[in-house]
């Protein structure tokens, strides 16, 4: 009995999205979201080998993290004084 890849992908990406919860910093939900971009594409087939599925990880970790971390935490931290000017944003 073997684990399909695309779901051993998944479960590692429910695991750093629910481990968001625990851990501050808006970081690991990008890794889970990167596992399950890795997972559909072995689901599809697109990837087959594991350097193949660690460099879709990695690449699309990265990309989701540095386009929409800063996106991400103004809609969940909301308006924090330090770091807004309240004449300028106020929402």
């Amino acid at each position: 009995m073997s684990i399909n890849p695309e779901l051993i992908w998944f479960l590692a990406g429910l695991v750093l999205i629910l481990l968001e919860f625990a851990v501050p910093g808006i970081v690991l939900m990008f890794f889970g979201a990167g596992a399950w971009v890795a997972a559909l594409t072995t689901w599809l087939g697109v990837t087959d080998s594991l350097a193949g599925q660690l460099v879709v990880f990695i690449v699309s970790s990265l990309i989701l993290l540095f386009s929409l971390r800063h996106w991400v935490r103004t809609r969940f931290l909301g308006y924090v004084s330090d770091e807004h000017n309240p004449e300028v944003n106020l929402d």
